[in-house]
């Protein structure tokens, strides 16, 4: 074949299970490793750009229960009470400190824990708590007034917490105990409220809806950083202060809630990056993991589908039905790109499909046995 036929073959083979089944029996091995290898990689690309495109900011979409008035209350609280929250440089890179150390002093409410060895550990917390009025009407057309108190968000400053907590056999820092803590907690042994753990190294934020959590398990989003990455000298009570290109703030213009906010989006976002890094890879890793075996496996179903005495496609032999295999991958995998670029979350579930429904059609046309004669 020239090469203008070659190329027509192939994209033939793309539709049309007969050409692929010819393609892997007649064509090079490493033609067939090519495809194997692009195809999986092919596949393995919606997935990389959702992850890529990921922000840690995203914990601040949709439905805040109250916790975003409670991130300005809490910057405003650590403004008037002079409490510095700084990143400052050490041989680990960046960690959070208070240099005054009169966080604890300022907020004084804390969360107590005894570890297995009976130490017992102090988490000092900011609190926000809006108290709300319900009109109820009674059975005999009276109406009452009821009023609850409603706790929005706590934050924990945990980074000038020393030593380690005692549990399940480890020695964890008091920032992944706590949130571990968080996380298993049932409301009937402590109360689910949104929050977040300001740690040496790491911030930890989660969201919950105060009137559906039961359990630390029941959140609506969550988020883990690390600052690596953020920058030295920057402090958390600037910003009630200062926006994020360092400019003076009016607490009475309309667009200062915003500017707050977003200067939390932009610190969430820096320290979500070393995070998101991993996760790229482990994510990927996994994806192309998966897909390799289980386009590996397409082509051991050819070669058991074709071993019947009647099937006429019994001199196949391994290695062939494995490059067949490898012929079928690519049509599914660039259809897991199309619709996987928009439907990010099913693009698994999509190269599986197709790449079964071809294999299925293969075996059942191109493969079928001979029947025989009544």
């Amino acid at each position: 074949m020239n090469k203008k036929q070659n190329l027509f073959f192939f994209l033939k083979s793309l539709i049309n299970n007969d050409t692929a089944v010819i393609g892997g029996r007649t064509k090079k091995w490493w033609t067939a490793l090519i495809l194997y290898f692009v195809s999986i990689f092919i596949a393995v690309i919606p997935t990389m750009i959702s992850v890529g495109k990921t922000k840690g900011s995203a914990i601040f979409t949709g439905d805040q229960f109250h916790s975003d008035v409670a991130m300005i209350k809490f910057n405003e609280s650590l403004a008037t009470n002079d409490v510095d929250l700084i990143f400052e440089d050490s041989a680990a890179g960046p960690i959070l400190t208070n240099p005054s150390a009169n966080y604890a002093f300022t907020f004084d409410k804390t969360l107590e824990i005894t570890d297995e060895t009976s130490v017992v550990f102090n988490f000092p917390y900011y609190t926000f708590a809006r108290t709300e009025t319900y009109t109820i009407e009674n059975s005999d057309g009276t109406t009452t007034e009821e009023t609850k108190v409603t706790e929005h968000l706590r934050v924990y400053y945990v980074a000038s917490m020393d030593g380690f907590v005692f549990h399940g056999g480890k020695h964890l820092t008091p920032e992944v105990y706590l949130a571990n803590y968080l996380a298993k907690a049932k409301s009937t042994e402590e109360k689910i409220v949104s929050h977040f753990i300001l740690g040496k190294n790491g911030i930890t934020i989660r969201i919950y809806n105060p009137t559906k959590a039961t359990e630390g398990k029941n959140v609506e989003r969550s988020y883990n950083g690390v600052y690596k990455k953020v920058p030295v000298g920057l402090n958390i009570k600037n910003f009630y202060l200062k926006g994020k290109d360092g400019n003076p703030l009016d607490s009475t213009a309309m667009t200062f809630k915003s500017e707050v906010l977003a200067s939390w989006a932009n610190l969430v976002d820096v320290a979500y990056g070393p995070v998101k890094v991993n996760l790229f890879f482990a994510q990927s890793g996994l994806s192309l993991l998966v897909y390799a075996v289980i386009s590996a496996f397409i082509g051991l179903v050819i070669f058991l589908s074709t071993r019947g005495k009647n099937n006429p496609n019994r001199s196949i032999t391994f290695k062939e039905s494995m490059q067949i295999g490898c012929w079928l991958l690519l049509s599914p995998a660039l259809i897991t790109l199309v619709i996987g670029s928009f439907l990010p979350q099913y693009a698994a579930l999509i190269y599986v499909a197709t790449l079964g429904m071809r294999s299925v059609w293969l075996t059942m046309k191109s493969l079928r046995p001979v029947q025989p004669a009544k």
